[in-house]
C-alpha cells in the first residue's frame, strides 16, 4: 500500500471531526513560527465552521498576537456566547504527536499533561484560556474594567483557581482601573498557593522547547506576583540572567508595570526599552510592553509578521510611531 493511500485512510478515519483537524493544523503552524499561515488557516476554518467556539477562540488568539485587537475581541466574545466544552487545549507535544501519528498512520498517542496541569486538576481550562485572552485584549486597549471582569471569569474557571498568569493580569487590570483596594485584596487571596520558583533555573539553554515554555511563563509570572506583594525587589527580577527572550519580556514588562504603578516612569521606560530591544514580541507581555512604551512616549514599531497587514487599533495612538 502506498504512503499516499494510507494517509488517505487516516484522513478518512478523522473525517468525523474535521474541525478538530483545523485546530491541530493551526496550532502546528503557530508552533512552527508561521503566524501568518496560522491566521490564514484560522480564517478558512471559521468560514467553514462559523459557530465553532474553539476555532473562533483560536483565531481570536492569533489576531491578538498580530495586534488585530478589535478583531480578536470580536472573535473571543462570539466564542464566549457559544456552548463551551471543558477540554484542555493541546500543548505542543500533543500537536506534534498527533501530526506524526497522522503521517505514519498510527493511533494517536496519549501525551502526559504538563507538570503545571498535572498539579492543578479540575477547572475548565478552555473557558479560562478564552477569557484570559479576552482580558488581555481589553487591557491593551485600555478597557481596564472590562479586562478585570474577563480575568475574574478566567480565574474562576482555572484549575484550582491558581493560574499565576491570570492572577497577574487581573491585579494589573484592577490597579489601572483605579480599584486598588480590590487589587490589594486580590494579592492577599493568592498568598495561599503562590510559591517561589526561580525562573533562572528554568532557562538554562539558548532557547526553549515547547515542553518548557509553559513552565518558564508560570515561573516568571509567579516572580512578578512576588514583586507586587512586596516579597521581591524589582532589581532582583531584572538581575535574573536569562537567555530566553520570552522570560526577558515577561519579567521586564512586569517590572515596568510595577514602576508605573509607583510613579517611576523613567525606570519604566528603561525596562520597556530593554524589552523592545531584546525580548520576544510574539507574546502577550510583548504586546502590552509595546502599548505601555507608546504611552510613555517611546518610539515603537508594533510587531507584525512581515507578510501580514492588520488593523492596529480603532483609534490610533498619535504618540506611537510606526515608521
Amino acid at each position: 500500500m502506498s504512503i499516499s493511500v494510507r494517509i488517505d485512510d487516516v484522513r478518512g478515519e478523522l473525517a468525523a471531526a474535521p474541525a478538530d483537524r483545523f485546530v491541530m493544523a493551526i496550532r502546528l503552524k503557530g508552533y512552527l513560527g508561521d503566524h501568518s499561515g496560522a491566521l490564514v488557516l484560522a480564517d478558512e476554518a471559521c468560514r467553514n465552521y462559523p459557530d465553532h467556539a474553539r476555532l473562533l477562540a483560536i483565531r481570536g488568539e492569533k489576531r491578538l498576537l498580530v495586534r488585530d485587537l478589535d478583531g480578536a475581541i470580536d472573535d473571543l466574545e462570539r466564542a464566549a456566547r457559544l456552548p463551551l466544552d471543558d477540554a484542555d487545549e493541546p500543548l505542543r507535544a500533543g500537536v506534534e504527536s498527533d501530526v506524526i501519528a497522522l503521517v505514519l498512520g498510527r493511533p494517536a498517542a496519549d501525551v502526559p499533561p504538563s507538570p503545571i496541569a498535572r498539579n492543578r486538576p479540575g477547572g475548565r481550562p478552555f473557558v479560562a484560556q478564552l477569557h484570559r485572552h479576552l482580558g488581555i485584549a481589553n487591557f491593551v486597549l485600555g478597557r481596564y474594567d472590562d479586562a478585570a471582569g474577563a480575568f475574574s471569569t478566567a480565574s474562576a474557571a482555572a484549575p484550582d483557581h491558581s493560574d499565576a498568569m491570570i492572577a497577574d493580569w487581573h491585579y494589573l487590570a484592577l490597579c489601572r482601573a483605579g480599584r486598588r483596594a480590590e487589587a490589594d485584596a486580590h494579592l492577599g487571596d493568592i498568598g495561599c498557593w503562590l510559591g517561589a520558583p526561580d525562573v533562572a533555573d528554568l532557562v538554562a539553554g539558548p532557547g526553549l522547547d515547547g515542553s518548557r515554555t509553559g513552565l518558564v511563563l508560570d515561573a516568571a509570572y509567579r516572580q512578578r506576583l512576588h514583586l507586587y506583594r512586596g516579597d521581591a525587589a524589582p532589581e532582583a527580577l531584572l538581575r535574573v540572567d536569562v537567555s530566553s527572550g520570552l522570560a526577558t519580556t515577561t519579567l521586564g514588562q512586569g517590572v515596568a508595570a510595577w514602576y508605573r504603578l509607583h510613579g517611576y516612569d523613567d525606570a519604566a521606560r528603561r525596562c520597556l526599552q530593554r524589552v523592545l530591544n531584546d525580548g520576544d514580541p510574539v507574546s502577550y507581555a510583548g504586546l502590552a510592553a509595546e502599548r505601555d512604551a507608546a504611552d510613555l512616549g517611546l518610539d515603537v514599531i508594533p510587531w507584525c509578521p512581515p507578510d501580514l497587514l492588520v488593523l492596529r487599533h480603532a483609534e490610533p495612538d498619535t504618540r506611537r510611531r510606526t515608521a
